[in-house]
């Protein structure tokens, strides 16, 4: 834990260009130290994904992408709302396919 606080300490955050949900709240976050605050949190606390998915769904969520192998989160996000679409981005030809269907 400490070395985290160290390394959260020394990095440089900057205000998102687009909304980050914290999963120890659900909701959004904007604030720099804010945002370290909550990642140093995150190590001990539940995960609100139920509560952060909600917000996104307001916000009109209709497509989402979940990076890294498997698909658990895309599982429940189906229980949540099975008319979301989630890609899995797994490896390097996923990252480019999902740059080019974000940029059309």
């Amino acid at each position: 834990a400490d070395r985290l606080a160290a390394d959260l300490a020394g990095a440089q955050l900057r205000r998102p260009q687009f909304p980050v949900v914290a999963n120890v709240t659900g909701a959004p976050v904007e604030e720099p130290q804010e945002i370290r605050r909550l990642l140093f949190e995150q190590v001990t606390s539940p995960v609100r994904w139920h509560d952060g998915i909600r917000w996104m769904l307001k916000q009109g969520m209709r497509q989402c992408y979940e990076v890294g192998p498997g698909r658990v989160l895309q599982g429940l996000l189906r229980r949540i709302d099975p008319q979301v679409t989630c890609a899995t981005v797994g490896g390097a030809d996923d990252v480019r396919a999902c740059a080019e269907a974000i940029a059309h």
